[in-house]
């Protein structure tokens, strides 16, 4: 009782001896499996619901220690390795007669706490006031830049990452496929698929044992590449239109999903094609890698159609998940059975979310482009301050020399205020914004609206603005 069967070789050995001697009279064995690592069985009772219930609490209890890991420990680590490298005792150098901070202009004193992060020496309690920038940054600097964590406010915005929706769109993502397939997966249908596959590939195969095993195993595997191809793709494709949900981009990510859905299903039957081919019906993870390295490959590639991520990107991205799901899955179930799939599923998704966004991140570029004007076709790469990562995430435009970017080239002009608008990165939304900023300052949003001053304005590639006689166009790119 107990005992649980995941597709191994097993070998069942049989002796008769006489009960009056110690003589042997017959000895056989023969090499036997059942189930497989995505479908374990277990001897004696193994109730649904049980499992689901271990699953749950598992999954919850992943899901909580990955949020922990991600919004707490990991930002504390790179606060204290910040600190190490970059936070010194100011010591001047010989001869120096007076060196300033570049924020309050006061003088650096031997053994003062200093930032020394980029060329720009700064008070350590300046950089603080300045919001762990360097007060240069972005005009004179391209390095003094901290990725702070604030551990007094934990749930400030400020503090939210930008990989954390996909990592945690993704562990929904592998929860709701498992738990779907917990439902699904002896009720039949999978079974008829599975065993669809193998007629058609292998309908010479005799031996009822491997046939039963085959079917087992890419019944199993039909069904969870089919769930997690739709759940992970139409969850990704939400965050990917995260800008406007009307009822045509619903329905744009559910036809993305269902694609997804066909996808998952069509890489596991070509997986499940080369694995009859090479006879491989035991579980064997020399082998059993196959199929869902094609599933990896399939779903990154899906996600990146008619979207902004790029195809590399999800590719690379479905290749690393799927390897840590893959050994997941073969490592861990064992004893653990289901709750260790749940795991598994999980790991895919939520690593399949963090490689993307982590890659995209620091991909995305943001530009201005002036169409009109003095300075006409030159570009300015705005991402320089502002970014989905947080940080200064501030572009000023204006006449004013605290500016960003500042319209010298209109400086005579009255319809142009010291500080006209403000772009950022709304960190709630994930969205790049414009603000209007004085009232009686005109600025036109797209060749037809009067700004409202104080009112937020989405940026889409191609969006144009203007302010005293500069049109400028918002640009979206990719360093690839």
């Amino acid at each position: 009782m107990g005992k649980v069967y995941q597709g191994n070789v097993r070998t069942l050995t049989i002796e008769i001896n006489s009960p009056s001697s110690n003589v042997q009279k017959a000895m056989g064995s023969i090499e036997y499996g059942l189930c497989s690592k995505a479908h374990p069985c277990t001897v004696g009772k193994d109730p649904l619901w049980g499992n689901i219930l271990k699953g749950v609490i598992a999954g919850i209890v992943f899901l909580l220690v990955v949020m922990i890991i991600i919004q707490l420990i990991i930002p504390l680590i790179k606060n204290k390795i910040f600190s190490i490298k970059h936070i010194k005792k100011y010591r001047p150098a010989e001869n120096e007669i007076r060196k300033e901070c570049p924020y309050c202009g006061d003088p650096m004193n031997a053994g003062e706490a200093v930032v020394m992060k980029c060329k720009h020496i700064v008070h350590k309690a300046c950089w603080g006031d300045f919001g762990h920038v360097c007060p240069e940054y972005g005009q004179n600097c391209n390095e003094g830049k901290q990725d702070y964590f604030d551990i007094s406010d934990p749930f400030s915005k400020r503090n939210k990452k930008y990989y954390l929706k996909w990592v945690l769109y993704g562990l929904i993502s592998g929860f709701l496929s498992w738990f779907l397939y917990m439902l699904l997966k002896d009720t039949g249908v999978a079974q008829i698929l599975g065993s669809g596959i193998v007629n058609m590939i292998a309908p010479n195969l005799t031996d009822e044992g491997s046939r039963a095993l085959f079917i087992d195993k890419i019944s199993s595997i039909l069904l969870i590449g089919s769930l997690m191809g739709f759940f992970l793709t139409g969850f990704f494709s939400y965050i990917e239109e995260f800008r406007q949900k009307n009822i045509a981009i619903m329905g744009k990510i559910f036809l993305r999903a269902f694609l997804g859905f066909i996808f998952g299903f069509i890489s596991f039957s070509l997986g499940s094609i080369v694995l009859i081919l090479l006879k491989k019906d035991y579980t064997s993870i020399g082998f059993d890698w196959i199929p869902w390295i094609i599933f990896g490959m399939s779903i990154g590639l899906v996600l990146s159609i008619r979207t902004t991520i790029v195809w590399k990107h999800g590719l690379l991205g479905g290749l690393i998940s799927i390897i840590f799901c893959f050994f997941t899955l073969y490592l861990m179930v064992g004893d653990l059975g289901y709750p260790a799939l749940l795991i598994g599923f999980m790991i895919y998704g939520g690593g399949l979310g963090f490689s993307i966004a982590t890659v995209r991140s620091t991909a995305e570029q943001y530009f201005l482009k002036i169409l009109q004007g003095k300075k006409h076709e030159e570009t300015i790469p705005v991402h320089k301050w502002m970014s989905f990562q947080g940080g200064h995430n501030e572009v000023y435009i204006g006449s004013g020399f605290v500016c960003e970017i500042q319209m010298n080239w209109e400086k005579d002009n009255p319809a142009i205020a010291e500080k006209h608008a403000k772009m950022f990165i709304n960190s709630v939304r994930n969205v790049p914004v414009i603000i209007s900023l004085e009232e009686g300052k005109s600025t036109v949003f797209d060749d037809r609206t009067d700004m409202k001053p104080g009112q937020e304005y989405d940026l889409f590639n191609g969006n144009t603005f203007k302010i005293g006689n500069t049109v400028f166009q918002y640009v979206e790119k990719d360093k690839s």
